[in-house]
């Protein structure tokens, strides 16, 4: 009979590397939508899932402006007064250059309150300054100690459905860590996208660039951050040990 233990051997061995490996990127998550708080997809097939998003972390831009404000030069600063930040201890700060807000009238969906997800807010969306709205947006996080992480973008999407189908990369440098380029896709009609990625262990800022590569004259934008854990490789190294005792026992 073939044996199945190897090949479980060689999954759970990559899950081990992978935990302290360069930028590692998931799937769009288009499913979650305004349920960040409590039934959250948390990048599907990923090894850690408590159904929410930002476990550890997270800034909301825009959030605390009233609804259907519009600011052509904001402070996009987590520390500014128009966030809603609550930043991880592995995180000292995320920084940007200033930005333009719009803080939504539901068009550009709604996200649940943290510690109160029973009550819905509008997602504001923080853009580039280009009047167009093709230029770059860039986020420079500065890392307080060299843990690896899980980045979530919440990106408000759709507007009424006008821009679905807009393509907006995500260029994600991390220094002596790696780099990756991706893309964002299809946008909800309106609603919340997600995209995530695990930034492995390393000092150097992490730097986020967001530009639309789509021709449907969206802007390019996101509405927050999300911060979560990644399993440390000595806990993984745990899960190897326990699989690999499972695998022999399932093999006699």
């Amino acid at each position: 009979m073939k044996s199945k233990v190897f090949p479980g051997i060689l999954g759970l061995c990559l899950a081990v590397n992978l935990a302290g490996a360069a930028v590692i990127e998931y799937a769009d998550d288009m499913a979650t939508d305004s349920n960040w708080r409590t039934v959250a997809n948390e990048a599907p097939g990923v090894l850690v899932d408590d159904g929410m998003y930002g476990t550890d972390g997270y800034v909301l831009y825009g959030w605390n402006i009233p609804a259907g404000q519009y600011y052509g030069a904001y402070d996009a600063g987590s520390g500014a007064s128009g966030q809603n930040t609550s930043l991880p201890s592995y995180i000292s700060d995320v920084a940007m250059t200033t930005g333009r807000l719009w803080s939504g009238n539901g068009n550009y969906g709604y996200l649940e309150t943290p510690g109160d997800p029973a009550t819905l807010q509008q997602a504001a969306v923080l853009l580039t300054t280009v009047d167009d709205g093709r230029g770059a947006l860039t986020l420079t996080i500065h890392r307080q100690t060299d843990q690896a992480f899980r980045l979530t973008l919440i990106v408000g999407g759709g507007d009424g459905g006008s821009k679905v189908g807009a393509v907006q990369s995500v260029d994600i440098d991390a220094g002596g860590v790696g780099s990756l380029t991706a893309t964002q896709t299809g946008l909800p009609v309106v609603g919340i996208a997600y995209k995530s990625f695990d930034i492995g262990a390393g000092t150097d800022d992490v730097t986020v660039t967001l530009a639309v590569t789509g021709d449907l004259g969206e802007n390019t934008h996101i509405t927050g951050l999300a911060f979560d854990a990644v399993p440390e490789p000595a806990t993984m190294g745990l899960l190897v040990i326990g699989g690999l005792g499972f695998l022999f026992r399932r093999r006699r």
